[in-house]
């Protein structure tokens, strides 16, 4: 029987498509894809979600690219979010594990594997090959980890760039130990490109990224779309009325949309207006969004 419990991904397009409702607690999630797909974004999307449900979120930024106004914008409450910026990979891996050895933290994210460099590497006269001493350290980590994520009940959101190439046989995979242990590790694992960009006149502000499911604990679609805006991240209400419109839960009569006996407004921009004006109203369409897809 499923022990899982889930947080929103933050796009309830990729939660619907994931059949689990979002990302797995006691568990590791790895989000995958080149610079610009929309990791990050996807990722504070999660963790704004998570805050909702009054969990308390950090972000270990190994990037040290965190940028606090979107973050803001993407309705993380920086008030209640726990950030460290650590300079080598030790520092990184030590943290994440006594943060969730504490179980003080119920939603982390890793952000990124790619960035992290082993200290004994970054030493001067190093003979270390690069790389060697950080999969060691990685390949660790994910296994220390199990037993005190499933007992803490910490979803883990860890983002990773994908190998130069797509294909990858398995004696390269071999010599990259950290590689097959978050391939093994990862109860969830999604890979995002951008596909796409948004434009208004001849702005761009934002872009269409496409989400791949590579792994998932429950039988489930195998690729879902989210539109990530550049000055607000993912924008849920848009994801609602699409939804509700192919689900004919939001109706159009003459010119305006409307739910039940409720008018909503003329065109898709006045219903989403209004979806994000009235939280309780969004909330309760959401529920029967999902109801919907689980008949």
């Amino acid at each position: 029987m499923e022990n899982f419990e889930y947080i929103s991904s933050g796009s309830l397009r990729l939660d619907i498509a994931l059949g689990t409702g979002g990302l797995p607690r006691g568990a590791v999630s790895e989000i995958s894809g080149p610079i610009g797909s929309g990791k990050s974004s996807l990722c504070l999307s999660a963790v704004a979600e998570a805050q909702k449900q009054n969990i308390i979120c950090g972000i270990i930024d190994s990037d040290h690219t965190l940028d606090i106004r979107y973050a803001k914008k993407c309705g993380v409450n920086l008030d209640r979010l726990v950030v460290s910026q650590p300079l080598y990979a030790e520092q990184a891996l030590d943290i994440a594990l006594s943060i969730i050895s504490s179980s003080s933290v119920g939603c982390l994210v890793f952000d990124s594997l790619n960035s992290l460099t082993a200290r004994a590497e970054s030493a001067p006269g190093s003979e270390s090959h690069p790389g060697e001493q950080l999969n060691r350290l990685l390949s660790q980590f994910l296994r220390r980890i199990k037993i005190p994520l499933e007992r803490s009940r910490t979803t883990l959101i860890i983002t990773n760039n994908p190998p130069p190439t797509s294909h990858i046989v398995y004696h390269r995979l071999k010599h990259n130990p950290a590689r097959v242990a978050i391939h093994n590790h990862a109860a969830v694992r999604a890979n995002l490109s951008a596909i796409k960009i948004i434009t208004d006149g001849n702005q761009i502000i934002g872009q269409r990224s496409r989400v791949r499911i590579i792994k998932n604990i429950r039988p489930c679609l195998d690729c879902s779309e989210l539109d990530i805006m550049y000055n607000s991240g993912i924008i849920r209400s848009g994801e609602i009325f699409d939804l509700a419109i192919e689900f004919k839960i939001i109706e159009q009569r003459g010119k305006n949309y409307q739910f039940g006996d409720r008018i909503l407004g003329p065109g898709r921009s006045a219903v989403i207006e209004y979806i994000d004006r009235y939280p309780g109203f969004a909330t309760a369409l959401e529920q029967v969004i999902r109801q919907k897809t689980i008949e």
